[in-house]
């Protein structure tokens, strides 16, 4: 098939969601209160398949053979290490009391996980955006550069997490309970995994990726409280966890703005396009603002982008003080990950 062009518009929602916990975008949600319902005369409107035009379309697209349009057919590879362990003591003595107050915690979190995909590659994995016409607007280089080999092939992910947390606090001039002692375990799969979005950045040069990841953990919850009486009070809150892991990784950051790329088509009026290089151009200005928060695990900066015609890696690696614990209690924020705190992410694609 000759001059066959795919074009994926990627919804400008996304643009909106990428700024969760930074700013709030209300101008992105539909205000019409029809919205979703179907006109009431209309309803009893028998469908009309007199356009046979766009039925010949749908076909003809349903029928297109990748690999004539340069297509490979390859592998898509993910990955992602999350390693955290911290731990505290603290010894006081207080004047008058019977004895000394302690604290001791220690806690760990390891998470590796596997993910694996067969695929359509594009022609050339070495341009960054697509040979489209930039009449388009965002959607000429607004995509992704794979896509599944057939309805059967999935992303595929293999993984385990683990979870260890012991906690004893003595207090022996307590009013009620002298010592509080918290013993945690956990083990499970990472049984789902996601790529919302793959593709060249607004931001930086490169690529930016949105995943989302779906840890499933089996605990053993068990805190213990004894009285002054030496009575013990026993808090059973066994269950099970599952808290997905989300990223939203884009490259360092242009100094100067967003890049040049289309954002409106052609034919669009000049405050259209005005207005959405001013929209894209205030997200930009946010995402500056992550490189003094606390990494939390949604959006960073620092996604490295290496290319060739053949394979395409992402990858971003952290080591430092900011990421917070991935085991949510208070326990792990008093006691913060200072004696291991990495992530690594890498996505790989690969021509067979």
């Amino acid at each position: 098939m000759k001059n066959k062009k795919i074009v994926t518009a990627f919804p400008l929602l996304f643009r909106c969601m990428a700024l969760a916990g930074i700013a709030l975008l209300s101008a992105c949600s539909d205000s019409s209160s029809d919205a979703g319902y179907a006109d009431d005369d209309a309803a009893d409107t028998p469908p009309d398949y007199s356009a046979d035009s766009d039925m010949d379309i749908q076909d003809d697209v349903l029928d297109w053979n990748p690999a004539n349009d340069g297509w490979r057919k390859g592998r898509l590879f993910v990955e992602l290490r999350i390693e955290q362990e911290g731990s505290k003591v603290e010894h006081k003595v207080h004047q008058g009391l019977s004895g000394p107050e302690t604290t001791q915690i220690d806690w760990t979190y390891s998470l590796v996980a596997n993910g694996d995909q067969a695929v359509w590659t594009r022609p050339d994995l070495d341009k960054l955006t697509p040979d489209m016409d930039p009449e388009y607007g965002r959607s000429s280089w607004e995509s992704e550069p794979y896509m599944p080999l057939n309805d059967d092939s999935e992303l595929v992910v293999q993984g385990n997490v683990k979870v260890s947390l012991y906690f004893d606090s003595q207090t022996p001039d307590a009013s009620d309970y002298v010592r509080t002692m918290r013993e945690v375990s956990a083990e499970g799969k990472v049984s789902g995994l996601t790529i919302k979005a793959l593709q060249p950045s607004l931001f930086g040069q490169g690529y930016e990726l949105s995943a989302e990841w779906e840890p499933s953990l089996n605990v053993r919850d068990i805190t213990t409280l004894t009285d002054r009486k030496g009575a013990n009070q026993v808090l059973d809150e066994s269950g099970a966890f599952n808290e997905p892991i989300k990223l939203r990784l884009y490259p360092a950051l242009n100094p100067d703005g967003i890049n040049d790329y289309p954002l409106a088509a052609n034919d669009d009026p000049a405050d259209v396009k005005a207005g959405m290089k001013k929209f894209e151009q205030e997200i930009w200005q946010s995402l500056q603002q992550l490189s003094d928060a606390p990494i939390l695990g949604e959006g960073r900066t620092g996604l490295v982008t290496e290319q060739s015609k053949d394979s395409l890696t992402l990858t971003y690696e952290y080591s430092g003080d900011k990421q917070m614990p991935y085991w949510p209690s208070l326990e792990t924020l008093a006691a913060k990950p200072d004696k291991k705190n990495t992530m690594k992410v890498r996505v790989r694609l690969q021509v067979d």
